[in-house]
Order: C-alpha cells, then sequence, then structure tokens
C-alpha cells in the first residue's frame, strides 16, 4: 500500500520523503520536525505492535501542527470501537445489530447468556477482520462464551459480540468533506457452495487468495433498487459525519430483508491499488492517482 500512494503522489509531482513510525517517538518527531512536510499523508495502522496506539499518532501530529490526511484522533478512536460507533450511527436512525462487550477479564457464564442468535463474536477494537474466523459465527450460548473466551485468551482483548444478520455485505467508498464523492456500492459474493463455504468476510477471506479462488468469493458492483441504494448513500452521509470521519472512509452494510444494517466504519482504510491483494476495490470508477489526488486535495482544503 505504502508503494502505491507514495508512486501515486510522486506521479501528481510532490515531492515525497518517508518517515517509519517505529518503537522510539523521540526519532519520530525529530524527522517530523526536520523535515517540515507541508502535508503528512498518513498510513499509520500500529505502533508499538499495538492498534490501540493509531489514535495516539495522530493525536502526535495534531500537537505538532502538521496538517495530515485523514481522520482525526476522535474520529480514529470512535471508529475502532464497534461498540460506541454503533450507538452513535443508531441514534442517527441507521439500524444496528444487537451487541453485548465482554471485557477482557470479566468472568463468563458459560450457558447463560441470553443474546439473539445466530451471533458473531469479534475483538472490539481490532479492524482487517483480524480474529474473525469461521468459528466466529456462533448459535448457542456455549458456543458464544467458548469464543469469548477464545478472543480473551488468544488476543489478549475485549470482545464484542452481535447479532448475525443474514443478508447481502455491501460496502462503499468515498472522498471529499463537505460534499463527498461516493463510489459505487460493492456486494461481496461467495460464487461456490458447499461444506466451508465463507458466509461472511474473515480473515482468511481478506488476506488468502487460494482461499478466495477456492470458493470463487469476490466483490461485484451490488444491484438494488433505487430507492435501496439512495438509502445506502444517505446513511453513508450521516455515518460519515457522526462518527467524524474525514478526506475518505470505506463504510460496510448488511441488506437484509430490504433493510439496511450499519456493521463497520473505515475511516482510514486500505489504499491498495488495482492488485490481486486489493480485495474491496471500493475505488472502482476512478482512476488510482486521481484518487489519491482527491484525498490529498481534501486535507488541504481543510486547513
Amino acid at each position: 500500500m505504502e508503494f502505491h500512494v507514495i508512486d501515486a503522489l510522486r506521479t501528481l509531482g510532490h515531492s515525497v520523503s518517508i518517515v517509519s513510525t517505529g518503537d522510539d517517538l523521540t526519532t519520530i518527531i525529530a524527522e517530523l520536525r526536520g523535515t517540515e512536510p507541508d502535508l503528512i499523508f498518513n498510513l499509520t495502522e500500529s505502533l508499538y505492535g499495538d492498534r490501540l496506539q493509531e489514535a495516539n499518532v495522530i493525536a502526535l501530529l495534531e500537537m505538532l501542527r502538521i496538517p495530515y490526511t485523514g481522520v482525526g484522533p476522535q474520529g480514529a478512536w470512535l471508529c475502532r470501537d464497534k461498540a460506541i460507533s454503533k450507538i452513535v450511527v443508531a441514534q442517527q436512525g441507521v439500524k444496528v445489530p444487537p451487541s453485548a462487550i465482554f471485557r477482557l477479564g470479566d468472568p463468563i457464564a458459560r450457558g447463560t447468556l441470553d443474546f439473539p442468535l445466530p451471533a458473531i463474536v469479534k475483538p472490539l477494537m481490532e479492524d482487517g477482520s483480524e480474529g474473525i474466523s469461521a468459528k466466529s459465527l456462533v448459535r448457542s450460548a456455549e458456543s458464544m462464551a467458548r469464543r469469548v473466551e477464545f478472543v480473551h485468551r488468544s488476543l489478549g482483548l475485549d470482545a464484542i459480540c452481535e447479532q448475525f444478520i443474514e443478508g447481502r455485505e455491501l460496502t462503499i467508498a468515498m472522498t471529499g468533506n463537505e460534499r463527498l464523492l461516493l463510489f459505487p456500492i460493492r456486494e461481496f459474493r461467495v460464487g461456490r457452495g458447499g461444506k466451508g463455504a465463507p458466509r461472511f468476510q474473515t480473515d482468511r477471506v481478506k488476506w488468502d487468495p487460494a482461499f478466495r479462488k477456492k470458493w470463487n468469493a469476490s466483490f461485484v458492483d451490488a444491484e438494488l433498487p433505487e430507492s435501496t441504494s439512495r438509502g445506502i448513500r444517505s446513511a453513508c452521509r450521516k455515518i460519515f459525519r457522526c462518527l467524524l470521519m474525514r478526506d475518505y472512509a470505506r463504510i460496510d452494510f448488511m441488506l437484509s430483508g430490504g433493510e439496511i444494517w450499519f456493521l463497520e466504519a473505515n475511516p482510514n482504510p486500505n489504499l491498495l491499488g488495482a492488485t490481486p491483494r486489493a480485495f474491496t476495490m471500493p475505488w472502482k470508477g476512478l482512476p488510482y492517482v486521481k484518487m489519491i489526488g482527491r484525498i490529498v486535495t481534501a486535507a488541504l482544503g481543510r486547513q
């Protein structure tokens, strides 16, 4: 991703230097001050190997008063916390699946969990489908408890349990701020059935091309009634603003029985170009270099 973005920025005529967010914060600050950039194209995903530090890196840029692309620290935290983001989005009148949080270290009473089933158990604060597999879909309180314990024990993270909404999994990308450019709505589809076929986007679906090829899993342009398309686009605009996103984003939905359900907001989504690894390809319809240029323009326009 970094190579693609850097190449696009240089194609646009920008002078580009790279600052690595290693483990030494003093070095990062010194490099940023020494470079004196007009704009940081922020591709940070973690610090010290901890994704929860992403918002703190953004806050550092705020304190240094260096302009940057993408979401601010408040929006980064809002979007990363799947429970809080759903509370905020629900206040905008957008449907969200019922959910429950299981904090790390809290005791779990096996077989006594009262929650609508089936459900999906996943890490509360991760992204990129990390920690999500076929076993994340649970059909009993007993299996839910086991999966929560797995997230706690294996990942060392809080867990969130959400009711599984059966339907069509959709995603839509956007760029801009006051005026948003919304890209075509894309739909996740699995072309082959059978035992083991993925029913939703797992970690393996996103990052294992051989697995996708086996099940003919892909994203295609969604064929939707105009009223549904308008509803999704209207929801995108509300979500983009209430979660304090900026410059560009991707939002995931489930369409079930004609109803639109919010799943997740990605404030600084993957910006891979048109390569086999660029699985979702949400930026369809705009040349990659122009899309990167729009993000830069949107960020500079806020200054």
